[in-house]
């Protein structure tokens, strides 16, 4: 019989949370719904970017507009 160590083989520890990850993204389908939740909220973050962009390139286009106009 041998004994056992006081503290646990961090490497041991990572291979155990290794497969239980692995296990549970499997069993219950969490990967499929963490990509698509994933993607959902990257699309949302494009979106607000996008509009803030938008925003930036209308006000400096009207600031060039009422330039061109004063000279």
């Amino acid at each position: 019989m041998t004994d056992t160590p006081k503290q646990n083989d961090p490497a041991i520890e990572e291979l155990m949370k290794d497969a239980i990850t692995s296990y549970m993204l499997d069993r219950f389908d969490v990967e499929d719904r963490l990509k698509a939740a994933v993607q959902q909220i990257a699309v949302e973050l494009l979106a607000k970017e996008m509009a803030a962009l938008r925003k930036k390139v209308a006000k400096a286009k009207a600031s060039y507009l009422l330039a061109a106009e004063a000279a």
